[in-house]
């Protein structure tokens, strides 16, 4: 039975640490995530930083979110903004998303108080 308790703690801290890392990486403030669906695997999502208390403050001012990000040599097209990707970010005061962007998914700017200006 103590054997058992073991593995379940290692596996438990194994699985928050995937639960924290909501992104892959980040480049220039922005934090991504590469597209699952994307069988080519070139495009990528804007995503959250990680787990709500992280996400305070990842994201403030004005955001410009590029067209296409470099990341370890490849290029990839910024195709979609993620649900809640900017939730929370209360000093984020405007956006600005390029038209590579097809898909905006649900909460994705909510309880951002100070957002004042969306460009797309």
């Amino acid at each position: 039975m103590k054997n058992a308790k073991y593995w379940f703690c290692v596996v438990i801290l194994l699985l928050s640490n995937f639960v924290v890392s909501a992104y892959d990486f980040s480049k220039e403030g922005i934090y991504y995530e590469f597209n699952d669906s994307d069988w080519e695997g070139l495009t990528v999502a804007v995503t959250r930083k990680g787990s709500a208390k992280q996400q305070t403050g990842a994201y403030g001012g004005r955001v410009v979110i590029p067209s296409s990000v470099s990341y370890k040599g490849n290029t990839y097209r910024v195709s979609e903004i993620k649900g809640e990707a900017f939730a929370g970010c209360s000093e984020l005061t405007s956006i600005v998303i390029p038209n590579s962007v097809s898909r905006i998914g649900n909460g994705a700017f909510r309880d951002c108080s100070k957002l004042t200006a969306v460009d797309i």
